[in-house]
């Protein structure tokens, strides 16, 4: 067990792992700390990467920025797999990376303000944008489908089953990499803190590198602990900000809803006054009815009177 350690005026790259005639083999932990970068994985029997999990981390300008990769190197003959997380984003990537192209699998179930549940894309390395046949799954339960160039739909299709049972295959694919990665960074971890406890101990010094600066991974549990404040920090903040946000959003759903009660509720008047106005309308007419009705037997009446002055006064009755 020992560390390989690479440092010039423009890098500073370490290694923890085993050494089998000055080859790494097996488990092993890397540091590139001006990259912000750390990586556990395992050796291929060729010396090539496998499985891994990469930490990327960036505290420059005051904005701190991370992320998590996880899962299988390519091959010769085999592509990529790996899974990217973002603590300080709603989102989770899924990637299976060709030479020449990359499927590209979008994890949006955990993003509030998002309507969308996954989005599968294939990503043309040339131009570097989505082209060909993609899907988004919404959280509604619908599932759009369209035919994409240069990131842009040109025209909505309805994908066939299988198109939807590959992507859930690729899926699949690159969780099950991803998980063996998990498993590889723990076997790797185990290898550093059985390295850290060989050399942080005050009887042990060196003299082909400064002392402080070999033994600095000593104090990895300080520097950990000052990040965690950081990252907690940050989550709180991002947290108000997403509080902030619901609450626009409430309020403007409480607008929207006062604006749609407030057109309801004329809609409403409007239907109200014009039932006012044809009921009106259908009292004048039927008073107009009964006015006339009253005429015709005023006039009925006084046409019976005039008969009556003109019929004879008396009646003489004969008996025979």
């Amino acid at each position: 067990m020992g560390r390989e350690i690479e440092n010039t005026m423009l890098s500073n790259l370490q290694q923890i792992g085993f050494y089998d005639k000055g080859i790494a083999t097996d488990y092993f932990v890397q540091f590139d700390p001006l990259n912000g970068m750390e990586m556990n994985g395992v050796s291929n029997k060729d010396g090539s990467l496998g499985h891994y999990v990469r930490t990327m981390l960036n505290d420059k300008n005051g904005e701190l920025q991370m992320s998590y990769e996880f899962g299988s190197a390519a091959t010769l003959t085999t592509p990529s797999l790996f899974m990217r997380t973002y603590p300080f984003y709603d989102v989770v990537e899924y990637l299976k990376v060709y030479p020449n192209f990359s499927y590209i699998i979008a994890d949006l179930t955990k993003n509030k303000f998002d309507n969308r549940k996954y989005e599968f894309n294939i990503r043309d390395h040339k131009t570097g944008k989505n082209n060909g046949f993609g899907f988004a799954s919404l959280k509604n339960g619908y599932t759009n489908g369209g035919e994409i160039v240069n990131e842009n739909i040109i025209r909505r299709v309805q994908l066939p089953q299988s198109y939807f049972q590959n992507a859930d295959s690729i899926f699949n694919e690159i969780k099950n990499a991803a998980n063996i990665a998990l498993q590889v960074q723990n076997n790797a971890l185990i290898i550093k803190e059985k390295y850290k406890k060989k050399i942080c101990k005050d009887s042990v010094k060196v003299d082909f590198m400064d002392n402080d600066e070999y033994k600095s991974i000593c104090k990895e549990d300080e520097k950990i602990a000052q990040l965690k404040t950081k990252i907690d920090a940050k989550l709180a903040q991002i947290e108000q900000q997403k509080q902030a946000k619901r609450q626009q959003q409430n309020e403007q759903r409480l607008i929207q809803a006062r604006k749609a009660e407030a057109m309801a509720a004329q809609r409403r008047a409007a239907a109200a006054a014009e039932q006012a106005n044809n009921q009106a309308a259908w009292d004048s007419v039927n008073r107009s009815i009964q006015n006339m009705n009253n005429n015709m037997q005023m006039q009925q009446l006084n046409n019976n009177l005039m008969m009556y002055n003109f019929m004879p006064k008396r009646y003489d009755v004969y008996l025979h």
